[in-house]
């Protein structure tokens, strides 16, 4: 998956596939987190949001089937 480059403390890439939902976040650390039947909306919002992080911490983390696929030492 493609993933975009974000201004962030903490996140350093999004992915999103519009046809599947799926999103994928890459951090800072290098860890990457894939999650499942992500909503278009929930994507924007992550995008647009000011503390990305913070953000995904709060609405995407948890709220999502998923979780880490890697753990960025690969």
């Amino acid at each position: 998956m493609e993933r975009i480059y974000v201004m962030s403390s903490e996140i350093k890439s999004v992915g999103y596939e519009g046809d599947t939902g799926t999103l994928e976040v890459e951090f800072l650390d290098g860890s990457v987190h894939r999650y499942h039947n992500v909503p278009r909306i929930a994507h924007l919002a992550l995008m647009t949001a000011r503390a990305k992080g913070l953000h995904f911490n709060s609405y995407i983390r948890n709220k999502f089937p998923g979780g880490k696929i890697a753990d960025g030492r690969e």
